[in-house]
């Protein structure tokens, strides 16, 4: 068995859900001895990581999903078949997977090697995809746009199974991007034990006290990740509070990242992305966590193994790893009122606090690289039969 993984390069460091997530998965297969191969298109950060941690990783340089390559980089497209095809024959590889969908673009079915696909996404509200919206005649970029993404974004045709991470991304596959029920496979994502001896000295850094209570969030800088949310409720906690508020994580438009941190700095400390979110777990209290919508959550898992309690939006998803009133709290959407109520209750009762902390500690274990890889390698040898 030798199993090719494609992934593409989505943040500046490329570190972010999908990346952490095979990541995880490569270091099981390596304690497995189980062959694999992964394609990237970047040589990043998250790139330079993978060599340093054994992590059998190469370049190649196919394009990024734009509309562009429909027509024009159609040329392209079909070169990054011939090449992917090469490393499949000289590798011997005997199953593909892809993290992004888009990426089944450049695979061919008659190769005769079973192909996997994983869905991270998933929406409150599943209107299927259109090739052609006819509201949209008066702007042909928008509307060139949503055809790319029915034609290849979200098309799953190729894929002979679809791995959703929840049963939230389950109901997106089957209803917006209209997938058979029977093709779809739900394996949750899983986290290593991320808890590591060595710590940086965070408090120094960032002018956070020992008698200080520490709330946190990691995420993209984004309107639908909760950073608004986050910093209005942080907000509410007026100078002179030792509540200390932290939000980690990337950005992909950078004129909204520095509107953000311009508007909440003297409420919120934002040290940026990283990788090694450790430490700032290991400082923290509290994972608050209002992202709009999500399919899963690897983050709430990784806190879960510093025994933070969660509080988040009770939307689809979240609140498959949330349970409400157990290892957290799932609020009303967009009650900021009861998110700052849920937050005093918290650090205010250490009994409360005390008990929904081990019940997030116990509850990682639902969600473990090795069940994870269990369950995807028993998906792969089915295909045997």
């Amino acid at each position: 068995m030798k199993i090719l993984f494609i992934l593409e390069k989505r943040s500046k460091s490329g570190f972010q859900g999908v990346s952490r997530h095979l990541i995880y998965c490569c270091k099981e297969l390596n304690k497995r001895k189980i062959d694999y191969l992964i394609l990237y298109n970047a040589k990043d950060e998250m790139y330079k990581y993978m060599l340093r941690h054994n992590i059998n990783i190469t370049y190649l340089a196919f394009p990024v999903k734009s509309p562009k390559n429909i027509l024009h980089k159609r040329f392209i497209i079909l070169n990054i078949r011939k090449l992917i095809k090469k490393i499949v024959d000289t590798n011997n590889i005997t199953h593909i997977h892809v993290l992004n969908a888009y990426i089944l673009d450049f695979l061919e079915k008659k190769w005769d090697v079973k192909i996997t696909a994983h869905h991270f996404n998933a929406f409150i509200k599943n209107e299927p995809i259109k090739y052609f919206y006819l509201k949209l005649l008066l702007n042909p970029r928008l509307l060139l746009r949503k055809f790319y993404e029915k034609l290849i974004v979200f098309n799953y045709k190729k894929a002979d199974k679809v791995i959703a991470v929840s049963k939230a991304a389950k109901k997106t596959l089957i209803e917006k991007y209209v997938v058979q029920r029977e093709k779809i496979k739900i394996i949750y994502n899983g986290v290593s034990d991320i808890r590591k001896k060595k710590n940086l000295n965070l408090r120094n850094k960032f002018g956070i006290k020992k008698s200080d209570k520490v709330v946190l969030s990691v995420g993209s800088i984004t309107k639908a990740k909760g950073v608004e949310d986050f910093c209005e409720v942080a907000k509410k906690f007026k100078d002179g509070s030792n509540i200390k508020f932290i939000f980690i994580g990337t950005y992909n438009d950078q004129n909204y990242y520095k509107y953000i941190k311009n508007k909440y700095k003297k409420f919120v400390i934002f040290p940026g992305e990283s990788f090694d979110v450790s430490s700032f777990y290991k400082i923290s209290d509290i994972f608050l966590f209002l992202s709009h919508r999500d399919s899963f959550g690897l983050v709430l898992v990784e806190a879960m193994y510093y025994k933070l309690p969660a509080i988040v939006w009770g939307v689809t998803g979240l609140s498959e790893v949330v349970t409400n009133n157990y290892n957290g709290y799932c609020c009303p959407f967009g009650k900021l009122n009861i998110v700052e109520k849920k937050l005093n209750y918290l650090l205010s009762n250490k009994i409360e606090y005390q008990r929904i902390s081990i019940n997030a500690f116990n509850k990682k274990d639902m969600y473990t690289v090795p069940k994870h890889i269990d369950k995807f390698l028993k998906l792969i040898l089915s295909f045997k039969k």
